[in-house]
Formats: C-alpha cells, structure tokens, sequence
C-alpha cells in the first residue's frame, strides 16, 4: 500500500528544504522588531532650557512636560516644611 501524500510549509517546489523554522525564525524577528519601534516611539527627551507639550492623537492635552526624559514611576513624595526666622526690625520697611 503506499503512503499518502505529507503536506508541508516549502514542499510545493522540488529540491526546496522545509522552511517551517525559518518562518518560525522571521515571525520572532518581526514580533521583537514591532516591540522595539513601539517602545522607542513612547519615549522622548526634552532638550535643556525647553519645556514639552503632550499631545494625544494630534490634540493638545494641556499637560506641560519638564525638560529631560519625563517619567512616570508611580512614586507620590510629599514634604511638609516650616521655616523660623526673625526679622531685624531696622530692616522691616525695606522688605
């Protein structure tokens, strides 16, 4: 009895060897290639002495953005102060 025919990925043409590895191989490439370009894309550095403007699909959010790389991590700091001083009372108009 002879056997049925196998179908596989680079079969159809003759003396071509299997590419199902390969194409395996260029799917990862491309998966990691789209993840490198969106996470360049989401950052931004903002140049010394200049101040950022977010924008969210072309619209301005009205959110300003400080010079550097901007960064959310999530951390809330607070700092409360009081402040003592004493005021010279032969300065007092001069202030």
């Amino acid at each position: 009895m002879p056997n049925p025919p196998r179908f596989e990925l680079g079969s159809g043409l003759p003396g071509m060897r299997n590419l199902g590895g390969l194409g395996k191989r260029i799917l990862q490439l491309a998966v990691l290639l789209l993840a490198i370009i969106l996470l360049v894309s989401s950052t931004t550095s903002i140049p010394t002495g200049n101040m950022g403007v977010l924008t969210l699909f072309g619209k301005v959010t009205g959110e300003v953005l400080p010079e550097g790389i901007p960064s959310n991590e999530g951390l809330i700091l607070a700092l409360d102060t009081s402040l003592l001083f004493h005021l010279n009372r032969d300065m007092a108009a001069q202030v």
